[in-house]
């Protein structure tokens, strides 16, 4: 018997995948750096598989502020996702759960504020 669903966050409830990709390309571009999807497949899903900063500091032939370059990474993030609700058919299925008395939860290898700030 089914008594709950378990919603992954990133790429089901909401597409942060895509755009946390194209908010990294933004901070790299603006450090004169190219950020090749190749290399950030090798972090979706993942903790530990891609360090963003690493690969831009390699890029650019220097350490960096990261802290700065996150600042950068999540306003664009927040530019990016601004407006964009729950990926289509989400709703309906939070409906139905809701409807026949299901249990619900989120699961997601993001941080938990990441989570809830979305």
């Amino acid at each position: 018997m089914i008594r709950a669903l378990i919603f992954d966050f990133d790429g089901l409830i909401r597409d942060t995948e895509s755009a946390e990709f194209e908010a990294w390309r933004a901070v790299y571009e603006a450090h004169g750096a190219e950020l090749p999807l190749e290399r950030w497949v090798l972090c979706i899903g993942t903790r530990g598989g891609f360090d963003p900063f690493a690969y831009l500091e390699e890029q650019v032939g220097r350490s960096m502020d990261r802290g700065v370059a996150r600042a950068e990474q999540r306003a664009q993030m927040r530019r990016l996702m601004e407006g964009r609700g729950a990926m289509a058919g989400v709703e309906e299925w939070v409906k139905a759960a809701r409807d026949r008395g299901l249990g619900l939860a989120v699961a997601s290898s993001s941080d938990r504020g990441e989570v809830v700030r979305q």
